[in-house]
């Protein structure tokens, strides 16, 4: 049974993420952006104005903001509110908020990685985002001057991302695969950091968690079958232990018979027998790079609905919490969808339709 005190902190911070839900940017916002803006200048001098991001644009100079600049900052706005939590979470439950903040870490290693490649990535940049991140989980300084696979190996050898990492970097480094396996094994182990950590927490959040983190881990595991189909060519015996040890709506069974099914009539087949086949439809006629953008955002869509659903619930608790982060994170993903269609002079119609969030005509979510 729950003691006040417990009932009191989780009212609380439920009430807090409600509060901070409140003022998200409604409908007509995101309208405005994409019909009446032209320039990142208006982008980021409109987004000044609202009470959701003006706080953290408002020592930057709107009019000569450079895109990779506005977009670093928005970024970087769900990790920072996720320390506005600090204070009203015991221990364990700020566990869970700190295996959360390891994406944010996850996301330098990859950028660094992809710098390492041989990608146009810039050090400087990568740099920025370092001292933006606070308690990084890896020796930051070393990673940023690795000029090698080998020599990244060699400065994590102390972190947990040693083990996790050194299979598939020597099997990129011995065949010259590319990096999708690495990113695998290291977006599983952050998921797998959370879900380790639900246990920690009482039933009734834990089943909520779940709706969120069970349902992504299960949708990450499809995702990463279908890539590895149409994208990687991989063997079905190297994706399968690749994948997140955890299932949730989706038994170990299912995932096998998809690691083996021929592609992509048999595969599909397999998927209506899951909760998820309506994430991986997409017009006959569209080609791969199209289909990967329906499906990513179909993914995003349905973690929205989930997200909202537990806020719908009414039931306080840490899931209140990481459902506002998963929700502002998305929110953050769609207006750099707009900026990066308002740069490139895109289609605003057709952007609208890769929004995270099902778009009325209206204000309010």
């Amino acid at each position: 049974m729950l003691s006040v005190l417990s009932m009191g902190r989780r009212a609380s911070v439920a009430a807090k993420a409600r509060t901070m839900k409140g003022r998200m940017l409604p409908d007509d916002f995101f309208w405005h952006l994409l019909f009446n803006c032209h320039s990142m200048s208006e982008i980021a001098r409109q987004l000044s104005y609202s009470e959701s991001y003006g706080d953290y644009l408002k020592h930057i100079s709107s009019s000569d903001i450079h895109r990779y600049e506005l977009e670093a900052i928005l970024s970087m706005v769900p990790l920072y509110e996720a320390f506005r939590f600090r204070n009203y979470l015991g221990s364990r439950r700020w566990d869970l908020v700190e295996a959360w903040k390891l994406r944010y870490d996850a996301d330098i290693l990859k950028r660094i990685f992809r710098l390492v490649l041989g990608n146009i990535q810039s050090r400087d940049a990568i740099r920025e985002k370092i001292r933006a991140i606070p308690d990084l989980s890896f020796p930051s300084e070393e990673i940023l001057e690795a000029r090698s696979f080998e020599d990244l190996l060699a400065a994590l050898k102390d972190t947990p991302y040693f083990n996790v990492l050194s299979d598939p970097f020597n099997t990129m480094i011995r065949t010259g695969s590319t990096l999708f396996p690495v990113e695998m094994a290291l977006d599983g182990f952050v998921m797998n950091s959370f879900l380790n950590l639900l246990y920690r927490v009482g039933r009734s959040e834990k089943k909520q968690l779940l709706k969120l983190f069970g349902a992504r881990a299960d949708l990450m595991n499809i995702y990463w079958l279908y890539r590895s189909r149409v994208f990687f060519n991989m063997k079905p015996e190297e994706i399968l232990t690749r994948l997140i040890p955890f299932n949730y709506r989706l038994s170990r069974r299912t995932i096998s018979r998809l690691a083996f099914s021929s592609f992509p009539d048999e595969f599909m087949k397999i998927l209506e027998q899951t909760p998820y086949l309506s994430i991986f439809q997409y017009p006959g006629e569209a080609g791969k790079a199209e289909a990967e953008l329906i499906i990513e955002r179909n993914l995003k869509r349905f973690q929205w609905d989930e997200c909202i659903r537990t806020f719908r619930m009414g039931v306080p608790g840490i899931h209140t919490v990481m459902a506002y982060l998963y929700l502002r994170e998305m929110e953050v993903a769609d207006l750099i969808t707009i900026i990066e269609d308002v740069r490139y002079d895109l289609s605003r119609r057709m952007a609208v339709l890769f929004l995270v969030r099902p778009m009325k005509s209206e204000g309010g979510i």
